[in-house]
């Protein structure tokens, strides 16, 4: 009888657990899916990645014609990992090529996001946590990834960006692991395989991907766990791993001159042979949160600050004293995969972008539920164990206080960032009809050289990008006695036309200082002047016709 009990009352919260999953899931698509054709505004990042993708979904080519000329990009392309660009052409394939079709491979994965997260925190630590952590991933306004409206779960699920999938692969994984703890039969050996294969495809995606197999091993090789993972469960694994990510491997190998061409694209920021290189990173590591401390912080995001600086080392803390228990298995992973990617991140990423932290948010979130929960626990043990029925009253009526009021302003603060962004959508402009305006002025012949923000809605003109033609002259003026002429690389492609926009103008600035000097002569006296557009979400675009 009470087997019984414990049978429904677990399915009970199983069922709790799926309507929280699916009441925050409605919320975020309601909140994102109508406009993400037009919002955010496209960015390069958004076009370029799109460029492979719409390449390989209409001709089967893994390539992209923006980088046409720059190492064999047009043929066999290497500027990004794959999977992401993968995922995105069977989205163009499934529901035609656009913005919409792009960005949904990323909602899709916050969702999936989503789903881990209050998933693991179910398993872990409760229906309680579970709705703690789902609550906070979605709502707490909080800077970690510096981008408006300072909701990282939503600001990085809504993109044309891989970084979210990437997060996605990375806790399916975890969610892997967990089950593989639970499972004894033959299923074992089929789950550790297709866990492997999710990890491969984390490190197809972003390189922070490549943290979900070291999560693995971090994991399998602890003396308390290694009952749970036995070495032919962890062999599985990585078998699976390496049906994904060695084909991809051997492919680079044959085109090796070109992967390393096109890796100047990202120059500085694998020179992983280097020892100092690692540690420069990770002496460089405070400077991707120093925007969490300035003055200037994103307006409404400082509760959230409060409460991230605040609670992080008791968090931590909390959970390393949860390890030292035996059985506890969940916080053991979590904790490992903590550790994973926050060492991970500063001793490999040079760029300390503050985007990257989106691979710690969700657990964090998990972390801070289970803490949280913990310690109500605490404290009405405490209370219970109080004398005075006044007393108790009176600790009772404090304890819940405090947990509504921090409550209350996490709804609130998010809730208004929400609304926030909302205004923003409503408000923001159409890229199409922006590229259409810039289209409208342009020959039908031409022949396109720019930023690769506008590639997508001029598509249908050749378009070159224009960094190619910084790193060309870069490349070349290393190898060269004489500084290259960059007018001679823009002849060069045949291009007709010139278009600047802010993001080309942002870009120049930090060319070095001889090829600055180049671009202003060229524009000096080179191009003539064809039209000049300037749109309030898309800034100031000017057009130029290049002289014969």
């Amino acid at each position: 009888m009470h087997q019984a009990r414990h049978v429904i009352l677990q399915h009970h919260r199983v069922l709790a657990w799926v309507g929280l999953a699916l009441s925050l899931t409605c919320a975020f698509l309601a909140l994102t899916v109508p406009t993400i054709g037009t919002y955010p505004t496209l960015s390069g990042d958004d076009v370029w990645i799109m460029s492979a993708s719409y390449k390989l979904s209409t001709t089967g080519v893994f390539g992209s014609d923006l980088y046409t000329g720059f190492y064999g990009a047009e043929h066999h392309y290497f500027i990004a990992l794959p999977m992401y660009h993968f995922l995105q052409s069977l989205s163009f394939t499934l529901l035609g090529a656009g913005v919409v079709s792009a960005r949904l491979v990323t909602i899709a994965s916050a969702v999936v996001v989503l789903w881990s997260t209050t998933w693991l925190a179910y398993r872990w630590y409760g229906l309680a946590a579970s709705t703690i952590g789902g609550v906070v991933l979605a709502l707490l306004r909080v800077d970690v990834v510096d981008i408006w409206p300072g909701l990282p779960f939503l600001s990085v699920g809504r993109t044309g960006r891989y970084d979210m999938t990437a997060v996605a692969f990375v806790y399916l994984t975890v969610v892997g692991l967990d089950v593989l703890a639970r499972e004894r039969d033959q299923r074992q050996m089929w789950l550790a395989f297709a866990t492997g294969v999710v990890a491969g495809a984390a490190a197809l995606t972003q390189f922070f991907g490549t943290f979900a197999l070291l999560i693995v091993v971090g994991v399998a090789m602890q003396p308390g766990l290694r009952s749970f993972y036995p070495s032919r469960v962890l062999w599985r694994i990585v078998a699976g791993w390496a049906s994904v990510v060695v084909p991809y491997l051997l492919y680079v190998l044959v085109w090796w001159s070109d992967f390393r061409g096109q890796s100047t694209l990202k120059a500085g920021r694998d020179d992983l042979l280097r020892f100092t290189f690692y540690l420069d990173n990770v002496q460089a590591e405070p400077s991707r949160y120093r925007h969490l401390f300035e003055a200037g912080a994103m307006p409404g995001n400082r509760v959230g600050h409060v409460l991230l600086v605040a609670t992080t080392a008791a968090v931590i803390a909390w959970l390393v004293r949860q390890t030292r228990h035996d059985g506890e298995v969940g916080s053991r992973i979590l904790l490992t995969t903590i550790l994973v990617c926050g060492l991970g991140l500063a001793a490999i990423d040079s760029t300390k972008a503050p985007l990257y932290a989106i691979v710690l948010w969700p657990t964090w979130c998990i972390g801070f539920a289970g803490a949280v929960v913990a310690f109500l626990r605490r404290i009405q043990q405490r209370v219970s164990e109080l004398q005075a029925p006044a007393h108790r009253i009176t600790a009772t009526i404090a304890a819940s206080s405090g947990v509504l009021l921090a409550g209350t302003i996490v709804l609130l603060t998010g809730t208004d960032a929400y609304r926030q962004d909302r205004e923003q959508a409503a408000i923001v402009s159409n890229y199409a009809a922006v590229a259409q305006r810039v289209d409208a002025q342009i020959p039908e012949d031409a022949v396109i050289i720019g930023h690769e923000r506008w590639w997508w809605g001029l598509r249908e003109h050749e378009y070159i990008a224009l960094n190619t033609k910084q790193l060309d002259w870069e490349l070349s003026a290393h190898s060269m006695d004489d500084i290259p002429s960059f007018e001679s690389l823009v002849r060069s492609t045949g291009a007709t036309v010139l278009l600047i926009d802010d993001n080309a103008r942002s870009e120049i600035a930090r060319y070095p200082d001889a090829l600055r000097g180049q671009i202003e002569s060229f524009l000096t006296t080179e191009v003539t002047l064809i039209s000049t557009i300037i749109d309030p979400s898309y800034g100031r675009l000017d057009t130029y016709e290049i002289r014969r």
